[in-house]
């Protein structure tokens, strides 16, 4: 087991930079990071800890002022970048250095292929494969603040020791179940730089409203839902910042939408100053109706015929031994009985696995 002593911590460009030169050549790349997400709209990155086969490493990335070829190196190496639940670390690295390493070892995808618990935390897979209890004493860091304390650095350190015996540990498991064709596939899928870009067509999706729409509102609603994500991007704040979604709902629902109205809606929910009037006036003007797609219910046959479908996929999920949600969300299923023939469930090994017996089934 490697040794949990103190982590280096690098806040020099020059050590930074000696530092990527060497990574290359090392046995192993582990990864992880800490940010914050509380004044931007973009999570602000503020400690990326390595751990290279030998020792743990903090490179201080608010100090570093160029991050980008820290990013370039982890695809320079020969093995891929370990990670847990990588998503969110992704995410941080593409929208905050514009790259994203180019392999991935996400040892929670390989843990639900290899167990019927989908969730497992990266403490909880570190007891069960190691042994090692760890601590939980830093998890609301104010990871921007500095300096950083012993403990805190140690905990985050933490975060990547760990990671090369839980990927031996579970690459063996995914070889002896024959699913890393599987595992691969699902994280060559974390790696598309279109799941961290933002989405302005389905912005709306993040807006909570239980008004009722006619066709017309929902089209401005959702047109302005598109508007308060560029303006937030732009602006590096967080979308309700910008404006409330009970301000959306107020625009969009306005009866007759001129200068004064949308004035006054900005001045009750105190919106940015970055929403211009005119642009919201331009927004509402040329939305185009649309149709209430939650009025199309399934319908009492296709109910049957998702609970049909559900009790399949469940027994398939039984017989791997894996969470159900793993082969496929409900909403996937129902999308299926809708007709649709699109998405993850009709693709890759999921195709093979539920995608052929359901359409076998149903079609």
């Amino acid at each position: 087991m490697t040794s949990a002593g103190p982590p280096d911590v690098i806040d020099d460009q020059d050590q930074f930079a000696a530092f990527c030169e060497a990574l290359p050549s090392a046995s192993v790349v582990a990864v992880d990071t800490e940010f914050m997400r509380v004044r931007t709209f973009a999570p602000v990155l503020c400690l990326i800890q390595i751990f290279d086969g030998q020792r743990a490493v903090c490179v201080d990335a608010i100090k570093i002022e160029h991050l980008r070829s820290l990013i370039d190196t982890f695809g320079q190496h020969a093995q891929p970048t370990l990670l847990h639940s990588a998503r969110q670390d992704l995410e941080t690295f593409f929208l905050g250095c514009g790259a994203l390493p180019t392999t991935l070892f996400d040892t929670q995808v390989a843990a639900a292929l290899t167990s019927p618990d989908d969730q497992l935390s990266y403490a909880q897979l570190v007891h069960d494969i190691t042994g090692v209890q760890l601590a939980k004493s830093q998890t609301r860091t104010n990871w921007a603040k500095r300096p950083l304390t012993r403990q805190q650095l140690q905990y985050a350190a933490d975060d990547v020791r760990y990671l090369p015996p839980l990927h031996d540990h579970l690459h063996a498991r995914l070889e002896e179940l024959d699913r890393l064709s599987w595992f691969e596939e699902d994280c060559q899928r974390l790696l598309n730089p279109k799941l961290y870009e933002p989405d302005l067509t389905n912005a709306w999706r993040r807006c909570k409203s239980r008004r009722p729409f006619t066709d017309q509102e929902r089209g401005a609603f959702r047109a302005l839902c598109a508007l308060r994500e560029r303006v937030a991007v732009v602006e590096d704040k967080p979308r309700k910042w910008i404006i409330e979604d009970q301000g959306i709902e107020r625009l969009a629902t306005l009866t007759s939408p001129d200068g004064s109205g949308v004035r006054q809606v900005l001045h009750d929910v105190r919106a940015h100053r970055s929403l211009k009037i005119d642009d919201i006036l331009t927004c509402i003007k040329d939305s185009e109706p649309v149709a209430d797609t939650r009025s199309d219910r399934l319908t009492p046959e296709q109910m049957k015929q998702v609970s049909k479908a559900m009790e399949l996929l469940r027994s398939r999920a039984r017989e791997l031994d894996i969470a159900p949600s793993v082969l496929a969300p409900r909403r996937d299923i129902e999308r299926f009985i809708r007709g649709k023939r699109d998405g993850a469930l009709l693709d890759g090994w999921r195709r093979e696995v539920i995608g052929a017996p359901l359409l076998a089934e149903f079609d």
